[in-house]
């Protein structure tokens, strides 16, 4: 299991989503660096695979945990 991703993966995985927030569809430009997010958090065996992971901005991730 990945326990953290490099920045070059990091990158690599804000440019598929075009830099575009996946919840509120708000642009980098608008919102800073996207953050990734595990959907299944990591205490709970989440991993950074493709159908666990989305590109969210700064408050959406807040919200997601909060």
């Amino acid at each position: 299991m990945v326990k953290k991703l490099s920045i070059k993966q990091k990158e690599c995985l804000r440019s598929i989503v075009n830099f575009t927030c996946q919840m509120c569809h708000k642009h980098e430009d608008e919102v800073g660096t996207l953050h990734i997010h595990r959907i299944n958090q990591g205490h709970m065996g989440g991993e950074y695979i493709p159908s666990n992971i989305m590109c969210i901005c700064k408050k959406c991730h807040l919200n997601k945990h909060y």
